[in-house]
């Protein structure tokens, strides 16, 4: 296997484990429960986008879950803007 197919195997599973921790897959906290102190998975299930979005659903706008939004889209934003910088330079 070429090292860039490796590379892209890595982050395709490090990309879908992170959006499983985002969505709050509640399988991958119960197993992460199992084994990790109950600190971390409550850090953990804090990064969920579902609980910032029930404040959304109940009609009450939180700034703590408009920031968390809004730091993710920062982030997209500034990462895109990396990855096409990167591209361009070749």
């Amino acid at each position: 296997m070429h090292r860039k197919t490796e590379n892209l195997l890595y982050s395709a599973g490090g990309l879908a484990a992170a959006a499983l921790i985002l969505v709050g897959f509640s399988p991958l906290t119960d197993l992460l429960a199992r084994w990790a102190s109950p600190w971390l998975v409550e850090a953990v299930s804090k990064f969920s986008v579902l609980t910032h979005y029930d404040g959304f659903q109940k009609g009450v706008l939180d700034s703590r879950d408009l920031l968390y939004f809004l730091s993710l889209m920062a982030y997209a934003l500034f990462a895109t803007g990396v990855v096409i910088r990167n591209h361009r330079t070749g």
